[in-house]
């Protein structure tokens, strides 16, 4: 993702601020200053523990596979501090173009139900992780 009008360290400030969540569990794949902001990707420490997304793929069991990636509840998580920060800042992703909070706020939940599965196995953004939410 990309965050305009916020720096690193607002971004670490909002990881800080979203662990209280996933135990600590959460940190940046990627944080790098850009113009104008910076450029992240959010990741689990652990892929046992809270905060790690489910992969597309089953295992022999049926069972979709944990993967060391953050799920959809640590990204609104993350992004609703960074907001907080900054309601005027802007997080640019593959799915979505945040331009302030109130616009984050209006329409993140929808980034929740795209289909991340397949027509055969589909499975919604928000239900890719052992989350009891």
């Amino acid at each position: 993702m990309k965050a305009y009008g916020v720096g690193v360290k607002e971004i670490q400030k909002a990881i800080e601020a979203a662990n209280h969540f996933y135990g600590g569990n959460i940190q940046e794949k990627r944080l790098d200053a850009a113009k104008h902001g910076a450029v992240f990707t959010l990741t689990v420490k652990d892929s046992a523990k809270p905060g790690h997304r489910l992969g597309h793929a089953r295992n022999g069991s049926g069972q979709r596979r944990r993967i060391a990636a953050a799920c959809w509840h640590v990204h609104r998580d993350v992004l609703t501090a960074l907001f907080q920060q900054n309601p005027e800042a802007r997080v640019k992703s593959m799915q979505a173009d945040y331009t302030s909070k109130q616009n984050f706020e209006e329409s993140f939940e929808s980034s929740g139900l795209h289909n991340a599965g397949s027509m055969a196995d589909p499975i919604f953004y928000q239900d890719l992780c052992d989350c009891e939410e």
